[in-house]
């Protein structure tokens, strides 16, 4: 067991039993779990797990709708606008952002990142760990 899943139980036992979603939202929890422990098994840092599991369990608790949860448990919503790409999403996390861009640079050949994703995972990088050296080099 492990802290985020710790911390999604407790969620649970903080979810409105009146809430007519309630059921939706402790699959929801169970689901985030799921994500959570897919990214902590590929060794992501321990910062962005944890900025993660305390966004997905505030959105989730607020959601009003099934549509809600579904966004949130989606990947991160990304738009292509004016040569650059940008969040696009009520429910983006920028800590599962960058996740999933590193995930897609790992891909390498023509299925990994153009200059547009890595440009996106940079400034990721930059907003995410401003005080480490190998983000001070990227300028």
């Amino acid at each position: 067991m492990n802290d985020y899943y710790v911390d999604l139980c407790i969620a649970i036992t903080e979810l409105n039993p009146d809430d007519k979603l309630m059921s939706a939202k402790i699959a929801a929890l169970m689901k985030a779990n799921s994500i959570i422990q897919a990214y902590a098994s590929r060794m992501f840092d321990n910062r962005l797990l944890r900025a993660i599991t305390e966004k997905k369990i505030a959105y989730i608790k607020e959601a009003k709708s099934i549509a809600n949860l579904k966004e949130i448990l989606g990947p991160p919503k990304i738009c292509y606008r004016n040569g650059k790409i940008h969040p696009d999403g009520a429910y983006n996390i920028p800590e599962e952002e960058a996740i999933m861009w590193s995930l897609t640079s790992l891909r390498g050949g023509t299925s990994g990142l153009n200059r547009q994703g890595y440009e996106r995972l940079k400034e990721l990088m930059k907003q995410l760990y401003p005080e480490h050296e190998f983000v001070k080099g990227w300028g």
